[in-house]
């Protein structure tokens, strides 16, 4: 269960998001994705290899996951979420099969 502190740090990542998104710049925003997202397949990587424990993974899906929060604020949510309804009716085809 999430303390009453990190349910209000939830509430509050949009803000936050937006708040990065404004201070850093689009275009480091972007490239801190990219890192971010390089430094989650080489955690899946080494714990395919047993080189890293479960905490190390959370902790860079979880830097992914707020890099796309601020994706979501550059570039157009509603566009995003159209093409990732189109992607989970793919998937849901491909699980029916």
């Amino acid at each position: 269960m999430l303390s009453e502190h990190e349910q209000y740090i939830l509430e509050q990542q949009e803000s936050i998001y937006k708040r990065a998104v404004d201070k850093w710049g689009t275009i480091s925003q972007i490239e801190m994705t990219l890192e971010e997202c390089i430094e989650l397949c080489l955690a899946i990587q080494h714990l395919k290899r047993e080189r890293i424990e479960l905490m190390p993974l959370l902790e860079e899906i979880a830097d992914v996951e707020i890099m796309c929060g601020q994706m979501r604020k550059i570039f157009d949510p509603e566009l995003i979420d159209r093409v990732k309804v189109t992607k989970l009716e793919r998937l849901v085809g491909r699980l029916n099969k």
